[in-house]
């Protein structure tokens, strides 16, 4: 014999378009959101100030007896400039309503630092996949419109693949041809 007991301080929102689990709120009104997965690249932000990330639906509390057009939205990452929009149509939310919402994410990341060598020695050249220069001290500045892994990038002298997942203060290293350079990506 088990016994068992399960306390939950929050809101369950339900309607045709899914169902979600979310914070407490007094309003008894709620907004489903359902955001889109970006080719493998993870963003998050804030709606009606509470958390929502990519690939998920989340139970968002709005205020009753209040219309809305659109949900309010905000972020607070510096490397991302994101363009949301999530039309929310709602008109007099009363208690107990559940309204759908999906959300339009288009993400321009921001990539920017010095590119150097495993000697801690500085890369100038060209950026293979956006033709950006690269400063003689390894400086540079890219956008793209998902994650990067990878990106070439050649001078006169040699061909690197620099890895654009992990920095270490805005240092981003790159090791000569390898790996072997067949993983351009499209930004």
């Amino acid at each position: 014999m088990i016994n068992s007991r399960l306390h939950y301080d929050g809101m369950l929102a339900a309607n045709s378009g899914g169902i979600a689990l979310g914070s407490s709120h007094h309003s008894g009104v709620a907004m489903l959101v359902k955001t889109p997965n970006l080719a493998d690249t993870p963003y998050s932000f804030n709606v009606e100030g509470f958390p929502v990330a990519h690939g998920g639906t989340y139970a968002v509390p709005v205020s009753r007896y209040q219309d809305r057009r659109f949900a309010h939205t905000d972020w607070r990452r510096s490397d991302v400039d994101m363009a949301l929009k999530l039309p929310a149509d709602i008109v007099r939310g009363h208690p107990g309503q559940v309204f759908s919402v999906t959300a339009d994410v288009k993400l321009n990341l921001l990539y920017n630092g010095f590119f150097v060598d495993a000697h801690h020695q500085p890369i100038s050249g060209i950026i293979d996949e956006t033709g950006d220069v690269i400063h003689p001290n390894g400086l540079f500045s890219m956008n793209a419109h998902r994650m990067l892994k990878y990106i070439s990038i050649h001078n006169q002298s040699a061909r690197y693949s620099c890895d654009m997942r992990q920095h270490h203060n805005y240092y981003y290293f790159c090791r000569p041809d390898l790996p072997p350079l067949n993983h351009q990506e499209k930004l």
